[in-house]
């Protein structure tokens, strides 16, 4: 019931996972929402991926989820992707302050040729989190777009905020498959 904490992982090479969709599980969810990362914190805090390679997965690399606070991932190589490089998402705005990705950065990465198996995922994709830093990221070949900051559909209150996106180097992305995407 305690969130992990004060974890730091540097120096790791994670490869050649593979990830297949549960019986039922389709992937027609805007970014690929729905598939699971090779590295995962949940609820963690004050902890960091470093230094590190996660490469070959079929999935997204890393992914934050739940109520992570003030956890890291930098310079680290998220290559040859089934789907993303980082998916952070916390709770909805609706929910408590303690239940949301706050104080999260993604920093110095490499991520490149991802969305190789589901093409609609990002290479770095921040929902539903506050006070997050996404900079100095080389985000590049990719199937959809390079950094997609907030989730919100219709005119509710905005759960992303108070994200700070700068100094990244996006390019060749694309690939002729979707349409509706970008840099950032």
């Amino acid at each position: 019931g305690r969130p992990c904490a004060n974890v730091v992982l540097r120096g790791v090479r994670i490869a050649d996972a593979n990830y297949d969709l549960r019986p039922g599980e389709v992937n027609d969810m805007q970014a690929s929402i729905v598939v699971a990362a090779a590295v995962l914190m949940t609820e963690a805090r004050d902890c960091a991926l470093e230094d590190s390679t996660v490469e070959n997965v079929c999935g997204y690399a890393v992914e934050m989820r739940g109520a992570t606070r003030d956890c890291a991932i930098r310079r680290c190589r998220l290559q040859h992707l089934g789907a993303g490089g980082v998916h952070l998402q916390g709770a909805n705005w609706n929910q408590p302050l303690n239940r949301r990705a706050v104080g999260c950065e993604v920093s110095d990465c490499d991520i490149g040729d991802y969305g190789r198996d589901f093409a609609s995922a990002v290479g770095i994709l921040l929902r539903i989190a506050e006070d997050c830093k996404i900079v100095h990221n080389h985000v590049h070949d990719g199937y959809y777009t390079g950094i997609s900051v907030g989730w919100n559909w219709g005119y509710s209150n905005v759960s992303t905020r108070n994200n700070l996106v700068a100094w990244n180097h996006i390019h060749d992305i694309g690939k002729h498959v979707l349409s509706d995407m970008g840099g950032i």
